[in-house]
């Protein structure tokens, strides 16, 4: 984000076209993509196009574009903008293609680093991955990701309907993905459970040890994951 304002806002017609294949598009091929629709609608961004945005996502992914924007357009008149372009010159971008969607996602865990921990809800994605992965030979791995996308998107939902509607519950900002997690828990566990377990309770006490049980047991841990990711799917729902 802060290369394709620098470049549109700092470079000169020629540095632009050097500048945007070699860091925002080549060919046609955008060298950033976000999930669901997320990356059209940072790609009309980039385009300069203005979009309206429609979800929680998006209204942020706007709010980062403005500031961003708006401190670049503050270097225009200003050495220190044309020393920022001087320096992207030397940049070099490594790329690592990993196929495997399991082990690409295994690998993001193991290095990630946004500058806040990773939800219960991120971990136990990558958790139901990591079995799918290793124990059924990725058989699950797009269905997981795919559904934890959808989750994520309604959760968004349910965070906008809750400010819109002045629902205090859901707009305090301690009610989180990890919250709806824990709801359906107590809703889905068929064993005699803590019903007052936190949020780490349900990745720490019931997924890991679940999984970790069955993963000897191919067809029992196939039935597992799919209708416990299908189930908290349509609790967010």
């Amino acid at each position: 984000m802060i290369l394709s304002i620098a470049i549109r806002e700092l470079a000169d017609n020629t540095g632009k076209i050097i500048y945007e294949d070699k860091f925002i598009k080549s060919s046609g091929n955008w060298k950033l993509q976000l999930l669901n629709d997320n990356s059209l609608y940072l790609q009309k961004m980039f385009n300069g196009e203005n979009p309206e945005p429609e979800t929680k996502s998006q209204q942020l992914l706007m709010q980062a574009y403005g500031q961003v924007e708006y401190r670049i357009k503050a270097l225009k008149t200003k050495s220190i903008g044309h020393n920022f372009l001087n320096a992207v010159k030397q940049l070099e971008v490594m790329e690592f293609i990993e196929s495997d969607d399991g082990k690409a996602i295994r690998t993001f865990q193991t290095v990630n680093d946004r500058g806040k921990p990773l939800s219960n809800m991120d971990k136990a994605k990558s958790l139901l991955i990591y079995y799918s992965n290793r124990f059924l030979n990725g058989k699950f791995d797009d269905f997981i990701n795919q559904k934890f996308g959808e989750m994520f998107h309604y959760f968004n939902e349910i965070k906008t309907i809750g400010a819109e509607n002045a629902i205090d519950i859901i707009r305090q900002r301690r009610f989180s993905e990890d919250s709806v997690m824990r709801y359906h828990f107590l809703a889905y566990a068929e064993d005699t459970y803590d019903y007052k377990a936190t949020e780490d309770y349900v990745l720490k006490i019931y997924l890991k040890p679940t999984l970790k049980n069955i993963k000897s047991d191919q067809d029992k841990l196939e039935i597992f994951i799919e209708n416990y990711v299908s189930d908290l799917e349509d609790y967010f729902k």
